[in-house]
């Protein structure tokens, strides 16, 4: 996976900003994105301030690489 600006290229395939990243909490690329604008640097931090933590953890080492990615980003 790698980031494009504000596009994640998974496999070939792009994802826009509102995907869903957690399904359990509906929060979106962008939220996740926001928060790691923000300072937030672990995926259950983020999720923490989003409202609630992770449900069923499926999503988090997704969430985890965008949070990673948006802090090293040009494009931020």
């Amino acid at each position: 996976m790698r980031l494009i600006c504000n596009f994640i290229v998974t496999q070939g395939l792009e994802l826009p900003p509102k995907m869903y990243i957690c399904l359990c909490n509906g929060y979106r690329e962008s939220e996740v994105r926001d928060m790691a604008r923000k300072g937030y640097t672990a995926a259950e931090e983020a999720y923490e301030a989003l409202g609630d933590g992770p449900c069923c953890g499926q999503c988090v080492d997704f969430a985890q690489e965008i949070i990673d990615e948006e802090r090293v980003s040009p494009c931020g």
